[in-house]
């Protein structure tokens, strides 16, 4: 009887045994199903901070090529200024020389203006001893 009873127990133990070892098993199969579906997504996140990656590095080459630009179109304007005071320092060259050319014209003018009063002078007298 105890023989009955002991394989009996061990047969209702096994079979509980088998069950949860069952239910463990697939248990486990779910975990690993669900690391792996875990690890997928890491994966993508991972592509996808990769494609962030190179798209920032694009748009840091674009920043450096707006900065040399800008840095080509300071230098252009800082020439084109360099430039611009020359000319402005010819303006005023040639300011000067018009002004003394102006004024070496009233010299002639008051020059001239002297000559036809001095002619005036000896017209008068020759109209006098005339």
């Amino acid at each position: 009887m105890v023989l009955y009873y002991t394989v009996i127990t061990h047969s209702i133990w096994f079979r509980i045994s088998n069950f949860y070892q069952n239910r463990i098993q697939e248990s486990g199969v779910r975990i690993e199903f669900c690391a792996e579906i875990v690890i997928a997504i890491a994966n993508i996140v991972i592509e996808f901070a990769e494609i962030v990656i190179e798209f920032a590095e694009i748009a840091i080459a674009f920043a450096e090529i707006a900065i040399a630009i800008t840095e080509i179109a300071i230098a252009i304007a800082e020439i084109v200024i360099a430039y611009a005071e020359i000319v402005i320092a010819y303006a005023e060259i040639v300011i000067a020389i018009a002004n003394i050319v102006i004024a070496l014209a009233e010299i002639v003018i008051a020059s001239a203006e002297i000559v036809i009063a001095i002619a005036n002078i000896v017209i008068a007298f020759a109209e006098i001893f005339t």
